[in-house]
């Protein structure tokens, strides 16, 4: 399901001005710069503190789900999220109580919309868009706050951090993703006697593509992204500058 589908989803969005009531329209631009200043109100800055002093400053800065959507939607949380005697009620019988199901289904979306796509820390993130023409990055851990595991998102200009909480993560799964190609050819290759060397073609052809355009990282064009060129507008999205 959708936002879209969820009655007081809308409603928690229209009052705090971010639906167009009459065209349906979601105000994403409004959206994403509310989500903006809050994530940039407390940066993680860079400093010569040791590592895990920056690492505990962002654990105390970092803003979980919970905290993007009570944050963007004041009192939302409080006056949707089931008690404990609601809750009760909805798993002893889901079906005679639709509005308690309706109300769970609210927070879900709107946790979906603010913090798995408005918040998402790839290029693709309208908040991240605005984020990084100030200097900085959102940048996503799973971390422990209390003894409690977390999944927590702020925005840094910490290099330690950005590598190992942004950068790595996508090394990682390029890798991954590499291993599980290369096992489901070699599943072709066993299965079908003859396919090698047309597998191998078509392949090699794919990974010189892939290749060229990671050493574009290896060896970014940096004359292009200070002159603001195509190479600036690609991976920063519009209105980023490089700092």
């Amino acid at each position: 399901m959708s936002w879209r589908d969820n009655e007081i989803a809308r409603d928690a969005l229209a009052v705090q001005g971010y639906l167009d009531e009459e065209t349906g329209n979601l105000r994403q631009d409004l959206l994403a710069a509310q989500l903006q200043t809050i994530f940039t109100q407390h940066p993680v800055r860079a400093s010569k503190r040791d590592i895990l002093d920056r690492k505990a400053d962002f654990i105390a800065k970092g803003l979980s789900k919970t905290e993007v959507v009570e944050a963007v939607l004041p009192g939302f949380l409080g006056a949707t999220e089931l008690k404990d005697d609601e809750q009760e009620l909805l798993k002893k019988d889901p079906k005679e109580h639709p509005d308690l199901e309706e109300r769970v289904q609210a927070v879900t979306d709107l946790g979906t919309l603010l913090w798995g796509s408005l918040s998402r820390t790839s290029r693709a993130g309208a908040a991240q868009k605005l984020i990084v023409t100030k200097g900085l990055l959102l940048v996503e851990a799973k971390v422990s706050r209390e003894g409690v595991p977390v999944t927590l998102k702020a925005a840094t200009d910490d290099h330690d951090l950005i590598i190992e909480w942004y950068v790595r993560p996508r090394g990682d799964q390029l890798v991954k993703v590499s291993g599980g190609v290369r096992d489901d050819c070699m599943m072709v290759a066993l299965a079908f006697d003859g396919i090698s060397d047309r597998l191998k073609k078509e392949l090699g052809s794919s990974v010189t593509t892939a290749v060229s355009n990671l050493m574009q990282v290896a060896t970014p064009d940096f004359a292009g992204l200070q002159a603001g060129g195509p190479a600036t507008a690609k991976a920063l999205g519009p209105g980023a500058v490089k700092r």
